[in-house]
Formats: C-alpha cells, structure tokens, sequence
C-alpha cells in the first residue's frame, strides 16, 4: 500500500489478539479478501491485510498490534474512511461476552 488515504490507532482496555479476533472471518488460507502477516521470530504479533466493499467504495485495510496491545490501522481507496470507522467494532469494541 501507498501513503494510506485514513488510519488510527484503536486503544482499547485489553489486548487485542487479531488472530483470535478475526480468524472467524477468514474463510480458509485461500481467502483471498484476509493476508496473515508472519509475525516475527518469537513475536506473538501477527499483522494482517485486509479488502472489503463498503458504500463508499472498494477498500484495503492493514492491521498491525502494538506492543500496548492496540492495533494500528491503515487504510487505503475510496472506501478507507468507512472501514477505518469500524476498526473498533471489527475488533470487539461493542461485544458484551
């Protein structure tokens, strides 16, 4: 991805494990809209691509955790506002369980 077009960084009160938080999302390891990012040796901090269809267009959403447990999000195309306005419902912000 180019200079991203939106971004924000999602602080919530406990760490966000992406792999546990989107793997049900993903539909097998040919999903071609979800990318894993191998994490670096002895990191348990995977980073992950993703695309989506949003109303105000096609969009590329990029994932990375931080090492206070909040994610970093970068998007890009005509959809980056929309999809970096989710960011805090995709990853659990509204879940009471």
């Amino acid at each position: 991805m180019t200079a991203p077009d939106a971004r924000t960084t999602y602080l919530p009160d406990r760490e966000v494990d992406l792999r546990l938080v989107l793997r049900p999302l993903f539909r097998g390891v040919v999903d071609p809209t979800c990318r894993w990012d191998p994490a670096p040796p002895g990191s348990r901090r995977v980073g992950v691509w993703r695309t989506a269809r949003t109303p105000l267009g096609d969009a590329s959403l990029r994932l990375d955790p931080r090492a206070d447990g909040g994610v970093d999000a970068r998007a890009g195309a005509p959809g980056a506002e929309w999809v970096i306005a989710g960011v805090p419902e995709l990853l659990g912000e509204g879940d009471d369980w």
